[in-house]
């Protein structure tokens, strides 16, 4: 199967000096989309290999960036609609945009084990 998610980010950079006084901010509130695909596999009566891939990007003169995520998932479900599951995720951030004539980049990963409830409706 295929999905859309909408992930509604507020993305936030700072720069200080201890050489001088100097401090600058930047920011951005981000609605970004990703698109992906699904894929669902029965191995037993109640227990599902599920895995998903996600990639969305996006690139101006003054903003730009990228959501890459990955998820391969083992899901036991006691009931048709609810489960357990146990995952191993990974979701890259990618952002670069200039404010106050300066030129941020905020790059953000994660990886690794997740543990987590699945609802199915």
């Amino acid at each position: 199967g295929f999905y859309f998610n909408i992930y509604l980010m507020n993305l936030y950079a700072k720069i200080e000096s201890n050489l001088r006084d100097f401090e600058s901010k930047a920011g951005i509130m981000a609605p970004l989309p990703n698109f992906g695909l699904v894929a669902e596999f029965k191995i037993t009566e109640k227990l599902y290999l599920n895995g998903a891939l996600g990639f969305f990007s996006f690139h101006t003169d003054y903003f730009g960036g990228g959501i890459n995520s990955y998820d391969l998932a083992l899901t036991y479900r006691p009931l048709r609609w609810f489960g357990f599951s146990l995952s191993y995720k990974q979701f890259d951030i990618n952002m670069f945009f200039k404010e106050n004539a300066i030129n941020t980049t905020i790059e953000y990963n994660f990886r690794g084990p997740s543990v987590g409830m699945t609802f199915v409706f």
